[in-house]
């Protein structure tokens, strides 16, 4: 009898065509919200990641959680300092602004297990959201930090990271997805 924790969510595994699919905006009077919200942030930290967005739990709300408290220690271009070991609640967040200056970085998704690529995203970004108290945000973005944010974005547009992928790269992703998911 396995002891591990199971969430009340079931992520989404490629190649599940709902993960292309585009979210829709956040209505703040969605009377599932909060609970949308506080059973992603379990599902999240069962699965010890450090993002989910809503799409990856069949959820097709512009809605993302960021848990930076899971982060590893040092990304190949970035240190996480301890005041970046934060989690927070994304709602229809937009991305403003982008720095010019890219980075590529090894980049894993929950969806996608026991895959990791890189991907070329901006260093830097700005991003504006409402959070769980629907108050707008705007959050300045570096790092490992700015690298998950886009990701999750990503999601909510109907993109996986394996589309950055060549499609030889993306069929041998998504075979072995399979083959990982089988054995679960």
């Amino acid at each position: 009898k396995s002891s591990k924790k199971m969430s009340k969510l079931k992520i989404l595994y490629v190649p599940d065509h709902r993960l292309n699919l585009k979210s829709e905006d956040v209505d703040f009077n969605d009377k599932d919200l909060k609970k949308n919200i506080e059973d992603m942030k379990e599902t999240l930290g069962v699965s010890n990641g450090i993002g989910l967005a809503a799409p990856q739990v069949g959820i097709l709300k512009r809605l993302v959680i960021i848990d930076m408290r899971n982060a590893e220690d040092i990304d190949e271009n970035h240190i996480v300092k301890d005041e970046e070991r934060v989690s927070f609640v994304m709602i229809n967040p937009r991305i403003k602004e982008k720095s010019d200056e890219c980075v590529k970085m090894q980049e894993g998704c929950l969806s996608v297990p026991g895959v990791f690529i890189p991907v070329l995203r901006p260093r830097e970004i700005i991003v504006e959201y409402y959070d769980e108290n629907f108050d707008l945000k705007t959050l300045s973005a570096s790092g490992l930090t700015a690298k998950c944010i886009q990701h999750e974005i990503d999601h909510l547009n109907g993109v996986v990271m394996i589309d950055y992928a060549s499609l030889l790269k993306k069929e041998m992703a998504i075979k072995k997805v399979k083959k990982i998911v089988s054995h679960k």
